[in-house]
């Protein structure tokens, strides 16, 4: 089974300050801050986390165990890593 493995594409230039990430994009001379989820998500595929890694972890750290906040939660991920990858923030590959 391949692993979807994700990458900080090096045209973005960021830093995290207290747990929220700000980012430039070189490509399009624009700068970002993402929200604090947001900020979490960058952070672990930074470490090297890989899509479905980030998503457990963001579900077990966020869900509380409520079956219908981790539906939730799953999809907010799955929206957000998809924005990132399409915007070419995040290169993602399988391996």
């Amino acid at each position: 089974m391949s692993r979807q493995i994700l990458q900080i594409n090096n045209a973005i230039i960021w830093h995290e300050i207290t747990g929220i990430v700000s980012l430039y994009d070189a490509n399009t001379g624009e700068f970002h801050t993402l929200n604090e989820t947001g900020s979490k998500i960058w952070i672990l595929a930074a470490a090297g986390e890989d899509r479905k890694s980030i998503i457990s972890k963001m579900v077990d750290d966020f869900s509380g165990n409520d079956n219908s906040e981790a539906i939730r939660i799953l999809t907010d991920v799955k929206v957000f890593l998809s924005n990132v990858v399409e915007r070419g923030w995040i290169d993602e590959h399988s391996t």
